[in-house]
């Protein structure tokens, strides 16, 4: 390449990676809001490429399969929309909302291609994993909740947001810095050098907790547990097993008990009635919120008018349950906007329509039965790309997180409303062009 190339080879890779710290900025920032930081960036970096693409020939490094992934998931989503307009007909309430939904597909691919062609790089890999840790801005919060309302980054029913659009984008957008913090903590020998790591860690969950997304709970303990099993297994002193369970079990008891115990006594509260919401319903019994945070001044700050928020609850069995029935009487999809169409929407009890809570449910009802099995294909696709890869830090990091996402995929619509997601699965693609480990060990 020449020497102009060069510079916008490089300056097409920077934008990629700014793109990825946008993610931090993802509501009420511009307006069309589809229009975010990241939307904006990721096109900018593709014009800049399409300028040295022809000249590096870079289309035949990401490989054929991978193209063909992301061409048949937009044919799948393209034909249950039309298939959508013949059935119901459409109109702008379904028409404009949908057209978002493809522009959002449009950038999360040119995201994951762009991270794929890149990432062949291990050091553009690695600032990908530090771009992905904004979250840890908002830690302060955790001491000074009172000023969480004014910021911005947190509903009226006390959950934890950021600059997110709900509280489970939030959690998975703090997931991945929390396992970096977690595989450090585990990788460092002394405790001087552990110690930020583990602090970071602890913060880190706290927020994971204060977001009220159960699944994000569950999924940074899965990834926790494997990143303990895998240590303990694979990396510490086999001659002092039972040594290193006992000392990360008590670590890890620790470290959650203090992710929990430094949040805010409405925090606590909120937390709980998310855990045990029978015995600390504060939503049925307004009482029990008020005699423990009477005298917080993050309470004291709202108006004494307003009643105590209700924390959602989905019924996700009765979701599941019609989202599979609407599923199987249009087996090829009615389009991404399926939760709009009326009298067809799925509902959660009296709350009104709602979304299928589920990835594969999402992908089905979009794009019909055939989109599930495309992309449970992706996935088994990633994973056998990354278990063939070197087994080093960044492949723990890898999989940890889509461990932990693709628990959560189980219970939210993540199908091109997160970028990161798909920034992950293009670091696999990147990653899965290095020889694996045998190879480099012969």
């Amino acid at each position: 390449m020449t020497k102009i190339q060069n510079y916008i080879f490089s300056a097409s890779r920077w934008l990629v990676l700014f793109s990825v710290l946008g993610l931090i900025l993802r509501r009420g920032l511009f307006k069309p809001y589809t229009l975010q930081p990241f939307e904006i960036i990721i096109i900018l970096a593709s014009i800049l490429f399409l300028f040295i693409v022809f000249k590096k020939k870079l289309f035949s490094h990401i490989g054929p399969v991978w193209i063909w992934f992301l061409g048949v998931i937009a044919l799948l989503l393209l034909l249950g929309f039309v298939n959508s307009f013949f059935i119901f007909g459409i109109d702008s309430s379904i028409l404009a909302p949908s057209s978002k939904d493809f522009f959002l597909l449009t950038t999360v691919f040119l995201g994951f291609y762009l991270t794929a062609i890149y990432g062949e790089d291990p050091t553009f890999r690695k600032r990908i994993f530090y771009f992905l840790s904004g979250a840890i801005l908002f830690t302060p919060f955790i001491f000074f909740p009172q000023h969480a309302f004014t910021a911005g980054v947190m509903t009226d029913g006390f959950q934890f947001i950021g600059w997110q659009n709900n509280p489970t984008i939030f959690g998975l957008f703090v997931l991945i810095p929390f396992i970096i913090c977690v595989e450090q903590t585990f990788r460092q020998k002394r405790w001087l050098a552990k110690t930020p790591y583990w602090i970071g860690a602890i913060l880190l969950y706290s927020l994971i907790l204060w977001s009220s997304s159960r699944g994000i709970w569950f999924a940074s303990i899965l990834a926790v547990g494997f990143l303990s099993f895998y240590y303990i297994f694979k990396i510490y002193l086999p001659h002092s097993l039972l040594r290193n369970i006992s000392t990360v079990a008590v670590l890890l008891f620790f470290s959650f008990l203090s992710s929990f115990l430094i949040l805010s006594s409405p925090v606590k509260i909120m937390v709980l009635d998310r855990v045990f919401p029978i015995i600390s319903n504060y939503t049925a019994r307004p009482e029990i919120f008020k005699e423990l945070s009477l005298n917080e001044s993050f309470i004291i700050m709202r108006s004494k008018e307003k009643n105590l928020p209700e924390v959602p609850y989905q019924n996700r069995k009765l979701i599941f349950s019609q989202a599979l029935g609407l599923l199987v009487k249009h087996p090829y999809g009615i389009g991404p906007e399926y939760f709009r169409i009326i009298p067809h929407s799925i509902f959660d009890g009296e709350k009104g329509p709602t979304t299928a809570h589920n990835t594969f449910l999402q992908a089905g009802l979009s794009g019909g039965f055939l989109l599930i099995i495309v992309y449970v294909l992706l996935w088994i696709k990633i994973w056998q790309t990354l278990m063939r890869t070197q087994r080093d830090q960044e492949w723990l990091w890898l999989s940890a997180s889509l461990l932990g996402i693709f628990f959560v995929s189980m219970l939210g619509d993540f199908l091109f409303y997160v970028p990161a997601i798909w920034i992950l699965m293009g670091l696999v693609v990147a990653k899965g062009k290095t020889p694996p480990m045998d190879k480099i060990a012969s």
